[in-house]
C-alpha cells in the first residue's frame, strides 16, 4: 500500500479549514470540526483548472465535480484572515498530480477542462469590454478638462489596465488539457 497523499486548506473565510487525503479507491476529506465526506474516483465526472490574475500571482483553483452531487472546490491558496491567504503551491501541485494518476488509474471517462465554463467567459468577455469602455471614457473625460501633460500621465496610467485585461481573458479562456501534461505551479 502507498503513502496517501495530502492537502489541507480553508478557502475562504465562510469554509472551515479542510484536510483531504487521496485514498485507494476516493477523495476523503475532513474538515476541523470532525465533518467528513467522500467522493469516489470513479464518480468523478470532470476537473475544471482555472487561474485569474489577481494581487498574488500564480493562484489557481481546481473545481472536481462529481457526476452527481456537489463539487470540490480547491486552490493552491489558503484563506488566514481578510486579503491575507498563504500560498501552497508546491502542496498543491503534488495533490493535482497524483490525483490524476488515481483518475487514470481507475480508468474512468473523465473530462479535463481549463478556464472558465462558457457562460463565465461570455460573462468575463462583457465584464473585460465594460471596464474597457470605462477606460476610454475616463480618458476621454481627463483629456478634455486636463493640462496636457496632467492628460498624458492619466492616458499612461489608465492604458496600464490594457495589458491586465488582456491576461485575464487569455487566462479566462475555455480549453482542454491532457492529465500528462499537468503543471499547476
Amino acid at each position: 500500500m502507498g503513502e496517501t497523499v495530502s492537502y489541507s486548506q480553508r478557502f475562504n473565510l465562510l469554509e472551515r479549514y479542510r484536510t483531504y487525503h487521496l485514498d485507494e479507491d476516493a477523495v476523503v476529506w475532513e474538515d476541523e470540526e470532525g465533518e467528513a465526506g467522500r467522493m469516489a474516483y470513479g464518480d468523478i465526472a470532470r476537473v475544471r483548472l482555472s487561474s485569474w490574475p489577481d494581487l498574488q500571482a500564480g493562484t489557481v483553483y481546481a473545481v472536481i465535480s462529481p457526476r452527481r452531487g456537489k463539487a470540490l472546490k480547491l486552490s493552491n491558496r489558503s484563506y488566514v484572515s481578510p486579503g491575507n491567504f498563504d500560498m501552497q503551491q508546491d502542496a498543491f501541485a503534488v495533490f493535482l498530480r497524483a490525483l490524476h494518476q488515481k483518475l487514470a488509474a481507475h480508468g474512468e471517462d473523465v473530462s479535463y477542462r481549463l478556464g472558465a465554463t462558457g457562460a463565465g467567459y461570455a460573462a468575463t468577455i462583457f465584464y473585460c469590454c465594460a471596464l474597457f469602455i470605462f477606460i476610454a471614457g475616463t480618458i476621454y473625460a481627463v483629456l478634455a478638462d486636463a493640462s496636457a501633460i496632467m492628460g498624458a500621465v492619466a492616458v499612461v496610467i489608465m492604458l496600464g489596465f490594457v495589458p491586465w485585461l488582456g491576461r485575464f481573458l487569455i487566462a479566462a479562456r475555455p480549453g482542454t488539457y491532457r492529465p500528462g501534461d499537468l503543471n499547476p505551479s
